[in-house]
């Protein structure tokens, strides 16, 4: 009933398990940057990162997998968002999405975090300034792994 590539958005997520469903994901991410579509990107980066927050073995993600998704997510920089104006929204909530889990995963993996501020700059930028989020990084004391303690300073205020 569904493509192979929809079939990633209607099946329940369980992490990636092997290094070919790693590139599985970029090659999802490199079909979503061909299509020059800012929605379609967003929405394929928040589901490849997803998958990265749901992987078990994070061995298969080494930082410079991550540095590679976050290149891909630089790709944004240069789309323009169109389309209705419900569309434009939900590509805005996307994006905030992908920018929490971000955030969550530097919780996770503090290596990550050394390696995404750039990256986190330039996707805060898409925001008209009247609406873009704050986004504040985790603190050493907050991003140590198995820390109990989850501060959650992401806010739209």
């Amino acid at each position: 009933m569904y493509s192979k590539d929809a079939w990633v958005y209607v099946t329940p997520n369980q992490g990636f398990h092997t290094m070919e469903d790693v590139e599985e994901g970029f090659d999802r991410l490199s079909k979503a940057k061909a299509t020059k579509s800012f929605g379609f990107l967003t929405m394929t980066s928040y589901t490849f990162l997803a998958t990265v927050l749901m992987t078990q073995n994070q061995k298969l993600l080494p930082i410079d997998e991550l540095v590679r998704f976050n290149e891909n997510l630089q790709v944004l920089e240069e789309l323009n968002v169109e389309g209705e104006s419900w569309a434009v929204l939900q590509s805005y909530q996307t994006l905030e999405k992908i920018l929490y889990l971000m955030r969550v995963f530097m919780h996770q993996r503090p290596e990550y975090l050394e390696s995404s501020t750039g990256t986190v700059d330039t996707l805060l930028a898409l925001f008209p300034p009247s609406k873009r989020p704050i986004f504040v990084y985790p603190s050493s004391t907050t991003a140590e792994p198995g820390s109990e303690t989850f501060v959650d300073e992401f806010s739209d205020e």
